[in-house]
């Protein structure tokens, strides 16, 4: 029987809950979920700035004075869940468009 958070609340999900759930859950697109299994060792500083300066961006100069993790909010490529930073899937995205920017995927 799952259980669900209701405010304040636990309570038994009623099949209208968890329809409406997994329909929230669908809405969400894929490049904005953070991967559970990356962690913020996995992206590289040097293939961001490439990047960076092949697209033209302006962040480019500020990647050298920029705390890296700050860095990569600021891109919104990583979020945080349970104080911890996490890649976004959104590194796939620039993986399958320029694969010399970004290491093998997890």
């Amino acid at each position: 029987m799952p259980y669900i958070r209701k405010f304040a609340n636990t309570v038994v999900a009623l099949h209208e809950d968890e329809h409406e759930l997994y329909s929230l859950a669908s809405k969400m697109p894929f490049d904005d979920c953070i991967n559970l299994k990356a962690k913020l060792t996995d992206l590289r500083l040097s293939l961001i700035q490439s990047f960076l300066a092949d697209i033209n961006s302006n962040l480019v100069a500020d990647s050298a004075n920029l705390e890296f993790s700050k860095l990569c909010q600021r891109l919104q490529i990583i979020d945080t869940i349970l104080n911890k930073p996490r890649s976004k899937n959104q590194r796939y995205v620039i993986t399958f468009k320029g694969s010399k920017y970004l290491k093998k995927t997890i």
